[in-house]
């Protein structure tokens, strides 16, 4: 815990941010899961409420709830909030408009919830680049 508290003064790109980060994720792996959901100090994200600044809550200060360990309650934004152990997990539930905590093990991406574009169908003819076009006959 004393290791999570330090990592949130560490700026991302301060070299200790990393050691300390690798160090944390060393560790987690050897808390069973279900505790580190439990005493996870992680920052909750993709919650659709707009704070003037980062949301202020927290996983431990979240309110259980009767639907088990990995869901807590957010009074902040009234939603529940889902605890993922893995990135994959995460994102799924951030697709879904939830709040997520991602668990400490899982090696963190930037924008790694982010929403992945989905492509445009486009309706119409191709155009054609003219140089593809046979020359006309005479």
């Amino acid at each position: 815990m004393r290791l999570q508290v330090s990592l949130g003064s560490l700026a991302p790109a301060d070299p200790r941010f990393e050691q300390a980060s690798s160090a944390l994720r060393k560790l987690a792996q050897r808390v069973v899961p279900h505790w580190r959901s439990l005493v996870a100090r992680a920052p909750i994200e993709g919650c659709d409420v707009r704070f003037d600044f980062a949301c202020p809550k927290k996983w431990e200060a979240l309110a259980t709830t009767d639907l088990g360990d990995d869901i807590r309650f957010c009074g902040a934004c009234k939603t529940n909030v889902y605890y993922s152990h893995s990135v994959e997990e995460a994102y799924l539930h951030a697709q879904r408009g939830r709040c997520v905590v991602v668990d400490l093990v899982p090696l963190r991406g930037p924008r790694d919830l982010a929403p992945v574009p989905i492509p445009v169908p486009m309706a119409g003819a191709p155009v054609v680049p003219s140089h593809f076009l046979a020359p006309p006959r005479k």
